[in-house]
């Protein structure tokens, strides 16, 4: 009844949500996605607010925890080295008449425990037979119905584990049937194949799918100090720029170690300085250009090219220190070609 009732609540919540606009089946109009939801206008805004005030929790209310971003797409080694991949395998069963699926390595666990749980009450029944003399060591080791079911526990753990380490997972079921394990909601013993589920999705970048590691995204931080010269009242002065630069480039691999890449590139001026005169300061601190370029890797060894242009101009203004009535323009953010040396450590 407990069931019954659970599942009448679900169904009244699932169709409350879906009328006031909290969450909508996704693709629901060409047959849906199954395990995937929209979130309609108030479901958006619950979602946010929940998410903001978990934020808020964690990253403000504790001087020692700090919120990053960090991108969800890595190196597939990365996902390796982190345990993800090995780890994050499940093998899961269907009970064709629920419908429900659980995962099997737990329900011939569950078996397990059941199959302690006899030998459990063995040791209770002759603890109250024997007394103060019973010996539960020597109990289990000699009473012959306890040591059968140790053994049946011991075949069905070397199962499991020979079949989850060789893959065949046929043997997983034909453990199930053998054992006559039943759905835990409907008794039914009607089970599907066991198939490996990993809950890490796969995803290509590229347009090709046989190209996908083609593609790459290379941010970078550079701190530059330039110097260019401008002739100022007949005399050449030096104009020193220090700055933080932040590329963003999008790559793509052409051909074995060539590779283009173009993509905004963020500026922040530290500081500016003409010899002999007072530079004000610059129009825009921070100002967005653009990287454009070719590269080539030879083992350890990189070496690249780029462009590099503002969107719009960027100018400091001068004044003489007191010497000369002289005044003007600069431009702080000329635009240049870059060579770059790098070496992979």
């Amino acid at each position: 009844m407990a069931n019954l009732d659970a599942a009448a609540t679900l169904k009244n919540v699932s169709a409350h949500c879906k009328e006031y606009g909290f969450i909508y089946p996704s693709s629901e109009i060409y047959d849906g996605l199954s395990a995937a939801y929209d979130y309609g206008p108030y479901g958006a805004d619950l979602k946010n607010n929940i998410k903001n005030y978990w934020w808020q929790a964690m990253t403000r209310l504790h001087r020692n925890i700090v919120g990053i971003d960090s991108s969800i797409f890595m190196h597939p080694t990365t996902w390796k080295a982190s345990g993800h991949v090995d780890a994050f395998n499940d093998p899961l069963i269907d009970n064709k008449d629920s419908k429900k699926r659980y995962r099997a390595d737990v329900l011939l666990e569950d078996q397990i425990a059941k199959i302690q749980g006899k030998i459990d009450k063995e040791v209770t029944k002759a603890a109250k037979r024997f007394g103060d003399d019973f010996d539960e060591a020597q109990f289990l080791d000699t009473n012959g119905r306890v040591k059968g079911y140790q053994k049946q526990i011991g075949n069905i753990e070397n199962t499991l584990k020979t079949a989850l380490e060789s893959g065949e997972l046929s043997k997983i079921k034909d453990l199930i049937e053998e054992l006559g394990i039943a759905d835990p909601v409907s008794g039914s013993k009607n089970w599907t194949d066991v198939r490996q589920f990993n809950l890490m999705f796969s995803t290509e970048l590229g347009s090709v799918a046989g190209e996908a590691g083609k593609i790459y995204l290379r941010p970078e931080l550079v701190y530059t100090r330039t110097k260019s010269t401008y002739s100022v009242d007949g005399n050449n002065n030096d104009y020193n720029i220090s700055k933080l630069d932040l590329p963003v480039l999008l790559g793509y691999k052409i051909i074995g170690p060539l590779h283009v890449f173009a993509g905004p590139a963020f500026q922040y001026t530290l500081s500016n300085d003409l010899d002999g005169l007072n530079v004000e300061d610059v129009e825009n601190d921070f100002t967005v250009g653009l990287n454009i370029g070719a590269g080539v890797n030879l083992g350890k060894l990189g070496l690249d090219v780029r462009y590099e242009r503002g969107f719009s101009e960027n100018e400091a203004e001068f004044i003489g220190n007191n010497v000369t009535d002289i005044s003007g323009r600069v431009d702080s953010r000329p635009s240049q070609v870059i060579f770059s040396l790098s070496l992979k450590l």
